[in-house]
């Protein structure tokens, strides 16, 4: 989705072409740079939609070793991940601490299960919640997720394996589970972290994967400062020349 440009910011740059052509020049970049640096970021790379009635452990401090679960998936072009987005909810109290650590780790594939580290991020994010309620005897709140990931290059038409995994150690009464996406499909986990992948054909994981270049840059307060002075400039120049003619 484009920005559109205000009426009243509109009008603006109309009457500035009845002055001089540098202050008209001034106007029209300064508007084109407040109005923007806002585009709309675009469309994930990959993407899966979440499913409200399924979730699978992904916590480093459940049980006695943890647990965690792994999604494949496969690109349709090559692309270099830059942001991953994924879903969880919390059991025990339903009542998670943020911000909350996580491995986001992507793995190549080894016969059907994750094989090789090909990259893995430790961020420490807040979920946000998004307003569903998973129920099973109390309602849990479903909590959406964001983080920035090491540039991970994957090939197109290449099996890989993604796995976010929680730390709650900090959270004595909550442990983390990945929500599913609604379609069926292929995941492994592994009840212990010390042993060996399991695979299934049970479901598919909610998880968006967005390209490293799609992140909308956001000038520095430094950068905009500079900027300005730099257009103050050529407007004040351009004025000058005016007055002497």
């Amino acid at each position: 989705m484009q920005s559109t440009i205000p009426a009243r910011s509109q009008r603006f740059v109309t009457r500035s072409l009845a002055q001089p052509l540098g202050l008209a020049l001034t106007a029209t970049l300064s508007t084109t740079l407040a109005f923007g640096i806002s585009s709309a970021q675009a469309a994930p790379i990959f993407s899966q939609t979440p499913n409200v009635s399924g979730w699978f452990l992904a916590d480093r401090d459940a049980n006695l070793n943890g647990g965690r679960s792994a999604d494949e998936f496969e690109l349709a072009s090559d692309a270099t991940i830059g942001s991953v987005t994924w879903r969880g909810l919390f059991t025990g109290t339903n009542t998670p601490i943020f911000p909350l650590d996580f491995d986001l780790t992507f793995y190549d594939d080894n016969g059907g299960e994750p094989g090789r580290v090909l990259a893995n991020t430790a961020v420490s994010v807040t979920g946000v919640d998004t307003g569903i309620d998973l129920t099973s005897g109390i309602a849990f709140d479903v909590f959406e997720f964001t983080a920035a990931t090491i540039p991970t290059a994957l090939t197109a038409n290449t099996t890989y394996w993604f796995s976010p995994l929680a730390d709650t150690t900090n959270d004595g009464d909550d442990d983390f589970w990945w929500v599913t996406a609604t379609r069926p499909g292929n995941y492994a986990f592994k009840s212990d972290l010390s042993g060996s992948w399991v695979q299934s054909s049970f479901s598919e994981f909610y998880f968006e994967l967005d390209d490293a270049g799609t992140t909308n840059a956001v000038p520095e307060p430094t950068s905009l400062a500079l900027l300005g002075l730099g257009l103050a400039g050529l407007a004040l120049r351009a004025r000058r020349r005016w007055s002497h003619r």
